[in-house]
């Protein structure tokens, strides 16, 4: 309960600096949305807090970058397909954030879990 509870004080620190810094709304909803469901899922995990803030930190500032360049690379299509592009937009837009949400999440889990010893058991073994 204690890491959940740190981890939403850092996620009004990052999401309190984003707008302050950037203020876009366009690329600040989607780092907000994927931080807030990274602290709610993650930090309630065991493992250590050290290793879930650098992980939430780092994400946070992937996600951004993600976007910025997502932006700036759409931009082009933008000017040129006109309406048209505003509606593939609408869509391609959260499945684009979902597809890179859902991977970088995978990573935080073997990020953050320990490593159990394991015992292995041979196809011999009879017991």
């Amino acid at each position: 309960m204690r890491h959940l509870l740190f981890g939403l004080f850092i996620y009004f620190i990052i999401c309190i600096t984003l707008y302050t810094f950037i203020g876009l709304p366009e690329l600040l909803c989607p780092v907000i949305s994927s931080t807030l469901l990274f602290v709610l899922f993650l930090y309630p995990l065991k493992g250590s807090l050290v290793r879930k803030v650098i992980f939430h930190v780092a994400s946070s500032i992937l996600c951004l970058l993600l976007n910025i360049l997502l932006c700036y690379m759409l931009f082009p299509f933008a000017k040129c397909l006109g309406s048209f592009f505003s509606a593939v937009h609408i869509i391609a837009n959260p499945l684009l954030n979902l597809l890179w949400l859902v991977s970088l999440y995978s990573i935080g889990l073997s990020f953050i879990s320990k490593p159990e010893k394991r015992h292995r058991y041979s196809a011999y073994d009879v017991n």
